[in-house]
């Protein structure tokens, strides 16, 4: 890969040693990665020892012993600190390998032209998505001879549960907080597994693999602030409005900026912003649609990130507190006017969201990823209760487009299973490990074995 316009500046030795030692390495070691269900098929077999290997070293031991400079080391901490959310001593190389891989390439993942970054939802947000979505499937399936399509916003699941099997269903009573039930033959949850265990009663109660390993798994820390501004100033002075800090610090915690306007940003005569229909994705003015429909209002902004530590040291702030750390930030960057020419900072703590618990994905620990992370995405309940939520993706693992998949693939396994004349989706095959970070459990020692860090 390229060294990217993402890139601070830092001393030429640190950008070559960054380049050629971490990012490219990464790079081709992700996509040499043997696949996923090899720890299940090859349990004693050199790809599953190759699997433990990079599982048993951390993402900072692995830069600590690459790296020459401090700052190719923090360049690469900081990579790992904005994918995930975490410190790079929290995660495998593993695990960054395998993020990696499901999402194209380290690149892709890094960049903002063409890549992971270039697009966002305009026009309402995310938060439109649900019920546009409700719309389109009641419009399709109103009339449905079973009865028509039904949705409900603000009505959390409680509890899911197995009814005795009389081979004929309704298998599974779903409870919600507004205290009604409804009877169904399969569920699909599009929640992270760690919020299911704390927020959804499941009976019969899981596995105890999948029991254990939700409460050890964990989410990155974010915290992502959008700034308002009455035109993109930057702009005047030639900025993309990307910023990548090296550190931060209690006065300075964000670490990542992006320019978050509408491509085709006009001045209107007011001072506010107008402009056409940029990257919504609604339906009705989305990009490419040529309705050429104006949106008033400040269409200017620069969307910033705390992520990890930084995230962690400003949880639970006031409003007001993180605002102020949030422009201090952007000053530093972009001088005053990024407090004069302010219109207002929006804030959203993921780490503090009941349902997210943060984001993007759920994580294990060093050392448990290559064993457990496929026990949390297994169907549980006979088959019958599948995963929708962007962990169980088999791309785009951690983003929207990945729960979209992910959602597609659990519909497809219950359409399947019933047109088969099968009532219940495929259950998960016998699980069957033979080596593990610190050793064989079948077969005797772990061979000695090249040091992961130097692994071609």
């Amino acid at each position: 890969m390229n060294i990217g316009s993402n890139i601070p500046r830092v001393s030429p030795l640190a950008l070559v040693e960054v380049q050629f030692s971490v990012l490219s390495t990464i790079e081709k070691l992700a996509s040499q990665l043997p696949p996923r269900g090899v720890m299940l098929s090859d349990g004693g077999g050199r790809a599953a020892r190759r699997l433990a290997e990079l599982d048993s070293i951390s993402v900072e031991a692995w830069l600590q012993r690459r790296c020459w400079t401090a700052a190719a080391r923090r360049l690469g901490a900081l990579t790992v600190e904005m994918l995930l959310g975490v410190e790079p001593a929290q995660v495998s190389m593993l695990c960054l390998l395998q993020y990696v891989r499901d999402n194209e390439s380290l690149s892709f993942l890094v960049e903002v032209d063409q890549a992971a970054q270039q697009w966002w939802v305009g026009n309402g947000g995310a938060g439109r998505a649900a019920a546009r979505l409700i719309e389109v499937l009641s419009a399709e399936h109103g009339r449905d001879k079973s009865g028509g399509f039904e949705a409900r916003l603000g009505c959390p699941v409680v509890s899911v549960t197995q009814q005795a099997d009389s081979g004929v269903g309704p298998f599974l009573r779903i409870e919600t907080a507004a205290g009604d039930a409804v009877d169904c033959d399969h569920v699909i949850l599009a929640v992270p597994p760690i919020s299911v265990r704390d927020r959804i009663q499941l009976n019969p109660a899981p596995p105890r693999e999948w029991e254990l390993c939700a409460s050890r798994a964990f989410m990155g820390c974010y915290t992502k602030a959008v700034a308002l501004y009455d035109h993109p100033f930057w702009r005047e002075r030639g900025l993309s409005g990307t910023c990548m800090r090296i550190a931060f610090d209690a006065d300075h915690p964000v670490q990542n900026v992006y320019d978050h306007s509408e491509t085709d940003y006009e001045a209107a005569p007011d001072g506010n912003g107008s402009c056409g229909n940029g990257h919504g994705t609604d339906g009705e003015g989305s990009e490419g649609s040529g309705k050429g429909d104006a949106v008033e209002g400040p269409r200017a902004a620069l969307v910033c990130f705390l992520a990890g530590d930084a995230a962690i040291l400003y949880a639970g702030a006031s409003a007001d507190e993180l605002q102020a750390a949030v422009v201090r930030s952007l000053v530093r960057f972009f001088g005053e006017e990024a407090r004069s020419r302010l219109l207002e900072v929006i804030a959203y703590e993921w780490a503090a969201d009941p349902w997210a618990r943060g984001c993007p994905v759920n994580l294990l620990g060093v050392g448990q990823h290559a064993r457990h992370e496929a026990a949390l995405r297994e169907p549980l309940m006979g088959g019958r209760l599948l995963w929708a939520s962007t962990e169980a993706a088999p791309a785009f693992t951690g983003y929207m487009e990945g729960a979209v998949r992910a959602g597609e693939a659990a519909a497809a396994a219950v359409l399947q299973g019933v047109k088969g004349g099968v009532k219940t989706a495929e259950p998960a095959p016998k699980r069957k490990w033979g080596w593990s970070g610190s050793g064989a459990r079948d077969g005797g020692p772990l061979p000695r074995a090249p040091d992961p860090c130097t692994l071609r």
